[in-house]
This record gives C-alpha cells, structure tokens and sequence, in this order.
C-alpha cells in the first residue's frame, strides 16, 4: 500500500510539472501579435472601445462578441485584448475537466484538462488570439457544465457562444439536444439548458438591436456567405463542400491526418464499448457521442468553410474531447503512472505535431516570439505614426489596404475619425466592396493608402480597384513614406 501511495504521489508530482510545461508552453504563444489578422482584430476592439458602430462605422467578417469582449477588456487595461486567448484556453481546460471528471478520477480528470487540453488546443494549425479558440473554449465549457447537471448554466455558455462564433454553434447545440435522446431526468435539465440558450441569444439581439448593430450583422453574414464563394473560386477550387474540401486536402499535413483518424478509431471503440455495456458505461456513452458530434460537426462546418490553414484549428473540438474519451477508457485498475504515460503518446499523437523535433522547434522559437510580440504592444503603429502628424485639428479618413495595419486604429490621435468602415481589402474583395469604397472616400479629408492596395489595380479587381486609384490621385496630395502614402484632400 505504501509502494502505490508513493507511486501516486510521485505520478502526481510529474502531472504537475508537465502542467507547468505545458502551460509556460502556453504563455509564451499566446500573445496577440499585431501581423495580419491580429492587427485588424485589435483595431476593431480599439474602434469598439472608443464608440464606433460594430459593422457600420467599423467593419470586418468577425461574430459581434469576439471583438466586443476585447473591448470590454481594453477598457481595463489597452494590453489585455493581447492576452485573451490566457482566458479564453483555462476556460476550455476547465470544461475538459468538467467533461472527464463525469466519468473518471479526480486525477485524470486534472491530468486530461490541465495537460492534454491545452496542449493540443495550441497545436501547429493553432494562432494566438484568432476567433477559433474562443469557439473550442465555450463548447468545450458549455458541454462540461452540462455533463455536471448545471444545466442552466451551460445553456447561456452555449447562447453566448452563437455570438463568439456562430460557425461551431450548431455542433455545441447538438450536444445539447444529445440530453433530450438519452431520456430521464437528463431531458428535464435538457429543456432547462435550452431555455437558458433561448432567454441569453434573445437578449443578445436586444442589446445588439439597442446599441444598432443588428442590421450590420445580418448584412455581415449575408458578406461572409459571398467571401466564401470568392476566396475558394480564387484559389481555383470549386465553388462547393467538394472544393472546400479539395482545398483541405492541398493544406493539411500526415500528422493532422494521423491525429484525426486517432480521434475517429478512439470515438468508434467509445461508442462499440459503451453500446456493449450501456448499465456501466452509460457516462462513457455520452461523451463519446460528443465526440462522434464534434468529429461530424467539425468536418461539415470545414466542408463550408474551409479556405486558410489555420482553419484547421477547429479540429481541437474533437481532438480534445478524444483525449478524453481515450483517458476514460482506459480501466480505472491501471495505476495512475502506466495511465500517465499512456496518454501523454496519446496526447501527442492527437496534437498533430508528428514528431518529437517538430514540436521541440516549434517549442525553442515561442520565447523569440514572446519577445517581439510583447515588445510590439506598446509600439505605434506606422499608419497611426503618419496619420498623427496631419495638421488638420479634426479630420475623417478611410484606410486603403489589406491586413497590414497592425492595430492602428487604437493609437490615432483625438480628432482623427474613421469616415469608412471598410479599413482593409483585399484582392479576392466582392466588388460590392470597391464600390462601397469608392463611394465612402469621397466625403472624407485624409486617405492612407498602401502600395499592397495599389498593386490590386493588376489583378483580378483591376476594374474595380483602379476608379479607386483614379479618384485619390485626381482629388489628393500624396506623401510617401516608404510603403504608405498619406493623401490629403486638395
């Protein structure tokens, strides 16, 4: 007996230390950075902050509470909107926990949501404070209050979620709806969560429609359905589930190939064991249909939307809750040091990193990361830097660029107003977009303008792009700075 207390003990010592692993692992990468799609999430949540209208004075393709929770947070401190992701993956470790410990030991349990969760969360299709993590977070923890009978809670979780990220919702509501087939009891907490769901997303749209988004959102959806369309067909993909398929294909490497076909044998040998046994196994039963939901979610919401590489982040949804499955089925006889030993393979086959040297690279790279990134936070960004030194005391301007304005708008002086809320494009731009711009810039003072907008007048835009760069040079006086020009009305 004294042999196992030590063995536990000393087994729970090494959960411990790969927890403060994985999560050193996790500081480290999960800070914002101000590149690409980081800047203009930054730059909405600073507009937001400052009382812009989310998708008519300020728009992008993101769900309203994504960037309106940063907001929230940048009026607490303008650094934290860099760190979200450090709430957002303890909130989905915390229902990992929640889901494991309704079918095994306190102990797995810790191992499964403090180790395995966050280490396949930020695996290698994994970007620090994109949209898709808060996604995995709130089904991860709405499904997890719901397997502890807290049903009223799990149920706002999962309404809250369909404004965090609308794309994974309908996977977290078929969770749900798993209560209501399983009969019982479980069908009168069931029908509680769903009207908690309802009572939250009606309020939702009330305050939406109060503070006037409402309209923009539904008009945002509509612009997402037709970004769709012309990012894949510009990729030379068809316009279809098949295309954004064909896609997937050309993106993903073996190692995420390996880690989904473990998460597919793991959810049938679930589900085979359980069906087996249904009076033993009936917790089993449950989140391995979570997880055979995840797995059928995740592939059809890719299906649709398939288009960047760092979609394939989504797949942490079915990858964790595979980990899970996978701990509770091994036989609580196994002592905890084989068990321990066993899942971290498991975790590591699951994470996608598909070797050893690749994760360890990867591993040795995010304190230079960490470094630049927390460096940049307090940096001014060069677009605001130009627009600062206008000497008009109080200006509108519209922005022509694509995703490289690293979070300017947060550092634009009093009396600079955002006059369009279109601050970035892109060559695969609807044309609807040019149009809207054209017709945008021509009631502003200021313009800044990036040599990647002007190269859009040789592509596939040419002929929506160009009237664009027309009018700026009939109507403008232009200033360059090494890529930008700061064009001010004549």
């Amino acid at each position: 007996m004294n042999r196992v207390k030590s063995s536990f003990s000393l087994w729970s010592l090494v959960t411990l230390a790969l927890a403060v692993t994985v999560w050193i692992m996790v500081f480290r990468g999960s800070v914002l950075g101000r590149e690409v799609d980081g800047g203009i999430f930054l730059s909405i949540s600073d507009g937001l902050a400052n009382g812009l209208n989310r998708y008519t004075d300020l728009w992008d393709n993101k769900d309203p509470f994504f960037g309106a929770l940063m907001a929230g947070a940048s009026h607490l401190s303008p650094t934290l909107p860099f760190f979200m992701d450090l709430l957002w993956i303890p909130l989905a470790s915390l229902g990992a926990f929640f889901i494991a410990r309704s079918v095994t030991s306190g102990d797995r349990a810790l191992f499964l949501g403090l180790v395995a969760t966050p280490f396949i969360i930020v695996g290698p299709a994994y970007i620090a404070g994109w949209a898709n993590t808060p996604g995995t977070a709130l089904v991860l923890l709405g499904w997890g209050l719901l397997a502890i009978r807290r049903w009223v809670l799990g149920g706002l979780v999962i309404g809250l979620l369909f404004f965090v990220k609308i794309t994974v919702w309908p996977i977290a509501l078929l969770g749900l709806l798993l209560f209501l087939v399983l009969g019982g009891e479980k069908r009168r907490g069931a029908a509680r969560a769903l009207v908690a769901m309802a009572i939250m997303m009606a309020t939702s749209f009330a305050v939406m429609l109060a503070l006037g988004w409402l309209p923009g959102y539904i008009d945002m959806i509509g612009q997402n359905q037709v970004y769709s369309k012309v990012v894949i067909t510009y990729f030379g993909f068809e316009d279809s589930p098949f295309g954004h398929i064909d896609k997937l294909f050309t993106d993903w490497t073996g190692a995420i190939w390996v880690a989904v076909g473990s998460a597919v044998l793991i959810a049938l040998v679930g589900l085979v064991v359980s069906l087996l046994d249904r009076e033993r196994h009936a917790r089993e039963l449950l989140i391995s249909s979570f997880l055979v939901v995840a797995l059928i979610g995740s592939v059809a919401a890719l299906a649709f939307t398939y288009l960047w590489p760092h979609h394939a982040q989504a797949l942490s949804l079915p990858l964790v809750l595979a980990a899970v499955v996978a701990g509770a089925l091994i036989p609580s006889r196994w002592w905890f040091a084989p068990w321990v030993v066993l899942m971290v393979f498991i975790t590591f086959v699951l994470s996608g990193w598909g070797s050893v040297s690749t994760f360890t690279n990867h591993y040795s790279a995010l304190a230079d990361q960490f470094t630049v990134r927390t460096a940049a936070i307090s940096e001014v960004p060069v677009d605001a830097t130009l627009l600062n030194t206008v000497s008009l005391p109080e200006f509108t301007f519209a922005r022509l660029g694509t995703n490289d304005d690293q979070g300017f708008l947060g550092s634009v002086r009093e009396g600079a107003t955002l006059g369009c809320p279109q601050f970035h494009q892109y060559d695969f731009s609807p044309a609807e977009a040019f149009a809207e711009q054209l017709d945008c810039i021509q009631g502003v003072d200021v313009i800044l303008k990036t040599t990647n907008f002007d190269v859009f007048a040789n592509g596939m835009n040419a002929a929506n792009a160009q009237p664009i760069l027309d009018y700026v040079n009939a109507n403008f006086n232009c200033l360059t700075v090494n890529d930008r020009q700061l064009c001010t009305r004549r």
